[in-house]
């Protein structure tokens, strides 16, 4: 019995995550670990650095249609295409209650594709990044049969985010959680978390390194008789690595800051804890480019004692040189979300560090929102901004990105499909301006997205101005209709079309009007608003279609006389730089056609007329390929001679000096 209540229990309390409230008046109060107290649904669970208050009516992590689907994105990167992958746990997608996620979007944010891992219990990852064969590595737990233990997991997956190879650690019956995992110098892997498997105490940190195919090449405990964890670890300069997250076996307080330095081997060379009275806890840890550390976390000791952001720098040895404190958000004050507040990541900047986490109705619109500062080289704040809306917003993670900006990975009940919670991705210029964010899984209680529509079926060339059609289809999990939204690659997207059955065709059509290359791609949507991920894209080459010449100019005289040969001079410009050749009707019956010429060449054509009158050129320019311009008009006023019976000088003097004279 004990071990099912902590399966339950571990499954909602290892990941950042949130439980949503509802109606009614039973409470149950999770203080992580074992039953005290049957008759009131008490339990002590005491094996995590914050010991969160958390306030629900029912724990059911079983898939069913009258609950919401939670869905977080804890750690986010910039990959090496100038995209991003997203590394988290959903309820919306995959096979189990809980499920490992992995998302890869374009450079704005919208999805590519997602990926999910896990049985039919309560899987999930914690941490991840790209590799340097351009793939992706995963950690964090996995719950096996008969037993229902958790153990370390690590995914590797391709480019694509096919796996290629999945390990668990850890021993049957006993629990183990992996929290952060990083690629090491000689291609391996290093990763921390937490082991019952292994150790001196109830909980210990876990260490262990893996070679490129994640096989275990060594593991060490840290650790005492109490509860300890590591949330992070990093390779160090010097090969070795420094790990931070909490301690209750040493230190000054019930729950301490705790920073370990190991060589290579994972062997101990120093640890240091940080804390007061209370409640303590690290986060994350950056070596710094002094050779010192960087550490963010939150304390209930100093600052306004409720979990605050904690700011700790060190030197190489882990003395403290400075430590801040800034606004965080109570634990206890009724948050939804069930993970680490204050706090959470940091990264050292070319002028300071940039800090990232949650923070309380001190700040921000809502009860919770994410917290984001900029400090200097000694912590004191240049500027902080607050992400998130009316409900709670959480910030797990921040990386920076190739323009100088920012990437921040959360969970959001403001924003997405309701009900929520929703994986939120912020992505920030260099002063934390936003410039976009996204949502990521969500939807109305129980109720499922439609499935990822089909990649868009249809031509993948064409030419400029000409309608094409292209089909897709998807099915919903529970046979809702189905709507579908076009993303045309230029800027423009269809209407929500439909409803159309589950799993039936739908079309839809679209002309572009500049040569280029567009991604089209689709996504779909169930009768009650829960939003599919985007299909993959169809990439459809359009070609300039060839365009008729421009009208022609004529320039010649516009009065002459009859039997008179006059030269006029036409030419027109193709705008695909075709050649062009030129149809003369001259108005009196007759016509000429040129030869082809440059476009925009000049191009004299010569004619008499023979009769008094008015009469109009019309010039057309043709191409090569046959299009032709529209017509130029161009009149000519032919007058004629008067004839006298003599042969007087006079009359030849005045005609030859007046040609109106004796004209009518």
């Amino acid at each position: 019995m004990k071990k099912i209540i902590f399966g339950i229990l571990v499954c909602m309390l290892l990941i950042t995550a949130t439980i949503l409230p509802v109606a009614g008046n039973t409470k149950i109060r999770c203080i992580i670990g074992k039953q005290t107290d049957n008759s009131s649904n008490v339990f002590d669970m005491d094996y995590l650095d914050d010991q969160t208050q958390i306030y629900l009516n029912n724990i059911n992590l079983e898939k069913s249609r009258d609950r919401a689907y939670h869905d977080w994105i804890l750690k986010a990167q910039q990959t090496f295409d100038n995209n991003y992958i997203l590394i988290g746990v959903t309820e919306t997608y995959g096979a189990g209650s809980r499920d490992a996620w992995l998302i890869k979007t374009d450079s704005n944010g919208d999805e590519l594709w997602n990926k999910t891992w896990g049985r039919s219990s309560c899987d999930g990852t914690q941490s991840g990044e790209q590799t340097s064969d351009g793939g992706y590595i995963l950690a964090g737990w996995g719950r096996w049969s008969p037993s229902w233990d958790t153990d370390f997991w690590l995914i590797k997956t391709d480019a694509d985010g096919d796996e290629e190879w999945n390990k668990r650690y850890g021993s049957v019956g006993l629990d183990d959680t992996g929290y952060f995992v990083q690629q090491t110098s000689d291609n391996g892997y290093i990763f921390t978390g937490i082991t019952k498997s292994y150790g001196a105490g109830d909980w210990d940190v876990w260490l262990v390194k893996t070679d490129g195919n994640g096989d275990e090449q060594w593991n060490n405990t840290f650790g005492g008789v109490l509860t300890d964890g590591g949330f992070v670890v990093r390779q160090t300069d010097d090969g070795g690595y420094i790990i931070t997250g909490w301690v209750d076996s040493f230190g000054s307080g019930a729950h301490d800051v705790w920073l370990i330095k190991t060589d290579s081997n994972g062997d101990e060379m120093w640890n240091k804890t940080f804390g007061g009275t209370y409640k303590d806890s690290g986060h994350d840890v950056q070596q710094t480019s002094d050779g010192g550390y960087i550490i963010i976390g939150y304390t209930n000791s100093y600052g306004d004692y409720d979990r605050d952001f904690w700011l700790i720098k060190t030197d190489s040895s882990g003395n403290e040189d400075w430590n801040k404190t800034f606004e965080g958000a109570d634990c206890y004050s009724g948050i939804e979300f069930m993970g680490h507040s204050g706090g959470m990541s940091v990264r050292q900047i070319t002028d300071g560090y940039i800090l990232v986490g949650t923070t309380d109705a001190s700040f921000g619109n809502g009860p919770l929102s994410i917290l984001m500062i900029q400090t200097d080289n000694l912590g004191n704040e240049n500027w902080n901004k607050t992400f998130g809306g009316s409900s709670y917003d959480e910030g797990y993670w921040i990386n920076e990105t190739s323009d100088d900006g920012y990437i921040i990975s959360g969970g959001t009940l403001s924003y997405g499909p309701p009900p929520g919670p929703n994986g939120w991705l912020i992505k920030t210029d260099s002063d934390g301006n936003e410039d976009w964010n996204k949502t990521f899984g969500g939807g109305l209680p129980g109720n499922k997205p439609p499935n990822r529509p089909s990649k868009p079926d249809g031509p993948d060339e064409g030419i400029t101005g000409v309608e094409y059609t292209f089909n897709t289809s998807t099915s919903d999990p529970e046979g809702d209709d189905v709507y579908y939204l076009f993303d045309w690659g230029d800027g423009s997207t269809s209407d929500w079309i439909g409803p159309y059955a589950s799993g039936s065709k739908a079309s839809d059509s679209h002309s572009w009007d500049e040569a280029g290359e567009y991604k089209i791609k689709v996504k779909a949507k169930d009768e009650y608003d829960a939003e599919s991920g985007w299909s993959l894209s169809l990439t459809i080459h359009i070609e300039q279609a060839n365009r008729p010449p421009d009208s022609p100019t004529v320039n010649g005289p516009n009065r002459g006389n009859p039997n008179t040969l006059y030269d006029y001079i036409f030419n027109a410009v193709d705008p695909d730089g075709d050649e062009v050749k030129y149809y003369i009707l001259w108005g009196d019956g007759y016509d000429d056609t040129s030869d082809f010429v440059p476009s925009g060449t000049n191009v004299t054509m010569s004619h008499s007329w023979h009769m008094k009158k008015t009469y109009t050129i019309k010039a057309t320019a043709i191409d090569t390929n046959g299009l032709e311009s529209d017509i130029t008009e161009f009149e000519v006023v032919i007058p004629r001679y008067r004839t006298f019976n003599h042969n007087s000088n006079l009359y030849s003097w005045l005609f030859e000096r007046f040609q109106f004279f004796g004209n009518y």
